[in-house]
C-alpha cells in the first residue's frame, strides 16, 4: 500500500495560495483514475471539513515556529516532517508526497512505483522541487533533524535559494540524488513548459505551482482531467 500525502493548512490572509476541501478531493479522484497499484490518500490538515471518506486526515503536525520568514513567501517548513524517524510508524515504508495544484493526465504507476530512496522533480534551478517527492522513510532524516527555525530561513536567503523546505532540500542533499524530469518522466510545470504551448505528447502530470491554477485554466485537457 503506498501512501499519498497532500498538504492543507490555514494560511495566513496575505499568503498568496489557498486552498480547500474541493482541491483536496479533486486530487483523490485523479488519483484514482490514474494508479492502478493500492495507495491511501492522507491529507495532513488542520480542518478536514469537507473531505471525503476515502481520504485519511492526520492532524497537522506542530513544527518549530519560523518567525523570520516573509509572510507573503510560501512558507512549506512544516513538511520536513515527513523526513523524521516517526514517519515509518505513520506512513509505512514509502511516502508520495504531491502539491494540491497538479492536473493528473495519464497512468502514474511507473512514477510512484520506484525503488530508490529519494526521488524530486526538478525543472533546473533549485536542485529538488517540493511538488512531489517519493521517499523510502527512515532515509534522509537529517531533513528534519538539523531543520533550526532561525538558522535555516536565513542560510536559504544568504546562498539566494528559491522557496523554503525545497531549498533547505535542495541545499542539505548531495546533487546526485534521482530525479524526474520533464523530458524523461512527462512531468511538466504550466508556468515554464505548457503556458500558449501545445501539450507535450509525453506529458503525464501539470504542476501548478503559481499562478494560474487549474482551475483558472480554459484548455480542453485541464477541463476533462481536473474533476471530481
Amino acid at each position: 500500500m503506498l501512501s499519498i500525502l497532500c498538504w492543507k493548512w490555514k494560511s495566513s490572509p496575505s499568503a498568496r495560495e489557498q486552498f480547500t476541501s474541493k482541491d483536496v478531493n479533486i486530487l483523490y479522484a485523479m488519483l484514482k483514475r490514474n494508479l492502478t497499484i493500492p495507495f491511501k490518500l492522507f491529507c495532513i490538515t488542520d480542518d478536514d471539513t469537507g473531505i471525503r471518506k476515502e481520504i485519511e486526515p492526520f492532524p497537522l503536525w506542530n513544527v518549530p515556529d519560523v518567525k523570520n520568514w516573509p509572510a507573503k513567501k510560501p512558507n512549506c517548513f512544516r513538511r520536513l516532517r515527513m523526513y523524521s524517524k516517526e514517519a515509518k510508524g505513520w506512513f509505512g515504508d514509502t511516502i508520495f508526497s504531491i502539491d494540491l495544484d497538479v492536473v493528473i493526465l495519464k497512468n502514474i504507476d511507473d512514477i510512484v512505483s520506484r525503488e530508490e530512496e529519494f526521488i524530486a522533480w526538478t525543472k533546473g534551478g533549485t536542485r529538488y522541487q517540493g511538488a512531489m517527492i517519493l521517499h523510502k522513510t527512515g532515509t534522509r532524516v537529517q531533513l528534519w533533524e538539523a531543520f533550526h527555525p532561525v538558522k535555516v530561513p536565513q542560510m536559504i536567503r544568504d546562498k539566494k535559494l528559491v522557496g523554503s523546505d525545497q531549498a533547505w532540500v535542495s541545499f542539505k542533499l548531495p546533487k546526485n540524488e534521482t530525479v524526474w524530469t520533464p523530458e524523461k518522466d512527462g512531468i511538466y510545470s504550466y508556468k515554464f513548459h505548457i503556458r500558449n504551448k501545445p501539450l507535450p505528447q509525453n506529458a503525464k502530470i501539470i504542476l501548478f505551482h503559481g499562478t494560474p491554477k487549474a482551475s483558472q485554466i480554459n484548455d480542453k485537457w485541464c477541463r476533462e482531467n481536473w474533476k471530481l
